[in-house]
Protein backbone atom coordinates (compact mmCIF):
# COMPACT_ATOMS: atom_id res chain seq x y z
CA UNK A 1 0.00 0.00 0.00
CA UNK A 2 2.89 2.35 0.74
CA UNK A 3 4.03 2.25 -2.92
CA UNK A 4 0.56 3.29 -4.04
CA UNK A 5 0.60 6.28 -1.67
CA UNK A 6 4.11 7.30 -2.82
CA UNK A 7 3.09 6.86 -6.46
CA UNK A 8 0.01 8.99 -5.98
CA UNK A 9 2.02 11.68 -4.18
CA UNK A 10 4.52 11.84 -7.05
CA UNK A 11 1.72 11.96 -9.64
CA UNK A 12 0.30 14.95 -7.73
CA UNK A 13 3.77 16.56 -7.86
CA UNK A 14 3.81 15.99 -11.64
CA UNK A 15 0.36 17.62 -11.91
CA UNK A 16 1.45 20.67 -9.90
CA UNK A 17 4.52 21.05 -12.10
CA UNK A 18 2.44 20.76 -15.28
CA UNK A 19 -0.08 23.32 -14.02
CA UNK A 20 2.72 25.92 -14.08
CA UNK A 21 3.36 25.43 -17.81
CA UNK A 22 1.41 27.62 -20.24
CA UNK A 23 -0.36 25.89 -23.12
CA UNK A 24 -0.23 22.34 -21.76
CA UNK A 25 -3.41 20.52 -20.75
CA UNK A 26 -3.18 17.51 -18.48
CA UNK A 27 -5.52 14.52 -18.56
CA UNK A 28 -5.12 12.44 -15.39
CA UNK A 29 -5.54 8.68 -15.04
CA UNK A 30 -7.02 8.19 -18.50
CA UNK A 31 -8.40 4.70 -18.96
CA UNK A 32 -8.67 3.31 -22.48
CA UNK A 33 -9.41 -0.20 -23.64
CA UNK A 34 -6.43 -2.36 -24.65
CA UNK A 35 -7.30 -5.01 -27.20
CA UNK A 36 -3.91 -6.62 -26.53
CA UNK A 37 -4.51 -6.91 -22.77
CA UNK A 38 -8.28 -7.45 -23.25
CA UNK A 39 -9.00 -4.97 -20.46
CA UNK A 40 -8.70 -1.25 -19.76
CA UNK A 41 -5.26 0.24 -19.27
CA UNK A 42 -4.52 3.51 -17.49
CA UNK A 43 -2.31 6.37 -18.65
CA UNK A 44 -0.95 8.15 -15.55
CA UNK A 45 -0.79 11.55 -17.24
CA UNK A 46 -1.52 12.54 -20.84
CA UNK A 47 -0.34 15.97 -21.88
CA UNK A 48 -2.03 17.76 -24.77
CA UNK A 49 -0.38 20.78 -26.33
CA UNK A 50 0.06 22.50 -29.68
CA UNK A 51 3.67 21.22 -29.54
CA UNK A 52 2.87 17.54 -29.11
CA UNK A 53 1.07 14.89 -27.12
CA UNK A 54 2.95 13.16 -24.32
CA UNK A 55 2.06 10.04 -22.35
CA UNK A 56 3.73 10.09 -18.95
CA UNK A 57 4.40 6.95 -16.97
CA UNK A 58 5.24 8.29 -13.50
CA UNK A 59 7.57 6.24 -11.29
CA UNK A 60 8.05 7.38 -7.70
CA UNK A 61 11.40 5.70 -6.91
CA UNK A 62 13.62 8.15 -5.06
CA UNK A 63 17.10 6.55 -5.34
CA UNK A 64 17.46 4.69 -8.64
CA UNK A 65 15.52 3.54 -11.66
CA UNK A 66 17.55 1.11 -13.75
CA UNK A 67 16.73 -0.63 -17.00
CA UNK A 68 17.42 -0.67 -20.69
CA UNK A 69 14.93 -0.10 -23.47
CA UNK A 70 14.99 -3.80 -24.41
CA UNK A 71 14.83 -5.25 -20.86
CA UNK A 72 11.71 -7.09 -19.73
CA UNK A 73 12.02 -5.69 -16.21
CA UNK A 74 13.57 -2.65 -14.57
CA UNK A 75 14.62 -2.14 -10.96
CA UNK A 76 13.47 0.80 -8.89
CA UNK A 77 15.06 1.66 -5.55
CA UNK A 78 13.71 3.74 -2.69
CA UNK A 79 15.80 3.72 0.47
CA UNK A 80 17.18 0.18 0.85
CA UNK A 81 14.28 -1.43 -1.01
CA UNK A 82 14.74 -2.69 -4.57
CA UNK A 83 11.57 -3.36 -6.53
CA UNK A 84 11.48 -5.24 -9.82
CA UNK A 85 8.89 -3.71 -12.16
CA UNK A 86 7.71 -4.45 -15.68
CA UNK A 87 9.58 -2.26 -18.18
CA UNK A 88 7.78 1.13 -17.92
CA UNK A 89 8.71 2.00 -21.52
CA UNK A 90 6.86 -1.06 -22.81
CA UNK A 91 4.04 -0.44 -20.32
CA UNK A 92 3.62 3.09 -21.64
CA UNK A 93 3.86 1.95 -25.28
CA UNK A 94 0.84 -0.27 -24.64
CA UNK A 95 -1.01 2.74 -23.19
CA UNK A 96 -0.08 4.77 -26.27
CA UNK A 97 -1.01 2.01 -28.71
CA UNK A 98 -4.39 1.57 -27.01
CA UNK A 99 -5.10 5.30 -27.12
CA UNK A 100 -4.03 5.60 -30.78
CA UNK A 101 -6.27 2.66 -31.70
CA UNK A 102 -9.19 4.27 -29.86
CA UNK A 103 -8.63 7.71 -31.43
CA UNK A 104 -8.04 6.69 -35.05
CA UNK A 105 -11.64 5.67 -35.89
CA UNK A 106 -12.91 8.89 -34.30
CA UNK A 107 -10.55 11.43 -35.89
CA UNK A 108 -9.57 9.44 -38.98
CA UNK A 109 -5.81 9.35 -38.42
CA UNK A 110 -3.17 8.12 -36.04
CA UNK A 111 -1.71 10.81 -33.82
CA UNK A 112 1.87 10.94 -32.62
CA UNK A 113 2.15 10.49 -28.85
CA UNK A 114 5.55 10.64 -27.18
CA UNK A 115 6.53 8.16 -24.49
CA UNK A 116 7.98 9.68 -21.30
CA UNK A 117 8.95 7.78 -18.14
CA UNK A 118 9.33 10.35 -15.37
CA UNK A 119 10.83 9.97 -11.89
CA UNK A 120 11.52 12.45 -9.06
CA UNK A 121 14.59 14.65 -9.32
CA UNK A 122 16.21 12.69 -6.47
CA UNK A 123 16.16 9.54 -8.60
CA UNK A 124 19.28 8.53 -10.53
CA UNK A 125 17.98 7.11 -13.82
CA UNK A 126 20.24 4.57 -15.49
CA UNK A 127 18.79 3.73 -18.90
CA UNK A 128 19.50 3.92 -22.61
CA UNK A 129 15.94 5.14 -23.24
CA UNK A 130 16.11 8.89 -23.80
CA UNK A 131 12.46 9.33 -22.80
CA UNK A 132 13.30 8.27 -19.21
CA UNK A 133 13.93 11.46 -17.29
CA UNK A 134 13.59 13.31 -14.03
CA UNK A 135 10.70 15.69 -13.42
CA UNK A 136 12.79 18.84 -13.93
CA UNK A 137 14.13 17.45 -17.23
CA UNK A 138 10.55 16.79 -18.37
CA UNK A 139 9.66 20.38 -17.46
CA UNK A 140 12.64 21.65 -19.47
CA UNK A 141 11.73 19.45 -22.44
CA UNK A 142 8.17 20.76 -22.52
CA UNK A 143 9.30 24.36 -22.08
CA UNK A 144 11.74 23.98 -25.00
CA UNK A 145 8.99 22.49 -27.15
CA UNK A 146 6.77 25.47 -26.37
CA UNK A 147 9.38 27.74 -27.96
CA UNK A 148 8.98 25.98 -31.31
CA UNK A 149 6.30 25.97 -33.96
CA UNK A 150 3.05 24.19 -33.15
CA UNK A 151 2.86 20.72 -34.66
CA UNK A 152 -0.63 19.70 -33.50
CA UNK A 153 -3.28 21.66 -35.33
CA UNK A 154 -6.40 19.64 -34.50
CA UNK A 155 -6.03 19.74 -30.71
CA UNK A 156 -9.70 20.40 -29.97
CA UNK A 157 -10.70 17.43 -32.16
CA UNK A 158 -8.18 15.25 -30.36
CA UNK A 159 -9.45 16.40 -26.94
CA UNK A 160 -13.05 15.56 -27.90
CA UNK A 161 -11.94 12.18 -29.27
CA UNK A 162 -10.07 11.39 -26.05
CA UNK A 163 -13.23 12.09 -24.08
CA UNK A 164 -15.14 9.69 -26.36
CA UNK A 165 -12.42 7.01 -26.13
CA UNK A 166 -12.30 7.09 -22.31
CA UNK A 167 -13.46 3.90 -20.54
CA UNK A 168 -16.16 4.88 -18.08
Amino acid sequence: MRGVVKGTAFEIEVSITLSNLQGFVEVRNLQVYSHFLKKPTEIDRLILSPWGLFSIEAKSFTNYLRGEYEDKNWVGTTGQTNTVIFNPVVQNYEHIRSLKNALCPIIGEYVRIENLVVAPDSCNIISNFEGAMNLSNMTNLLARRALGKPTVHNLSDIARAIDLARVR
